[in-house]
């Protein structure tokens, strides 16, 4: 569980989990957003607790998802907070 809601990843890829309010455009924004740095999204799973409430985008990635990307991502409305799981170990949290 995250934030109360249940949501589930491999743990074998890089991921990028995303908290957003539950809006219109979040997702088409994160994907554009990964598109714009030549990341490829391997797997996304998007879980919320109700419509328009606390959202959850649970996305593998065949690149690593930079710090500037992260922040550009954080930046964006709807968007709570980003956190990235680098599958050599390390963790991003903004």
């Amino acid at each position: 569980k995250l934030d109360g809601i249940d949501v589930s990843f491999s743990g074998e890829s890089n991921t990028l989990i995303v908290r957003n309010i539950d809006q219109p455009g979040c997702i088409t924004e994160v994907a554009a957003s990964l598109s714009e740095e030549d990341i490829d999204i391997a797997t996304m799973q998007v879980f919320r607790d109700k419509k328009g409430g606390c959202a959850v985008m649970v996305v593998e990635t065949d690149q690593v998802v930079s710090r500037d990307a992260l922040d550009r991502l954080e930046g964006k409305e709807g968007i709570v907070n980003v956190t990235f799981l680098n599958v050599n170990g390390s963790i991003e949290e903004k």
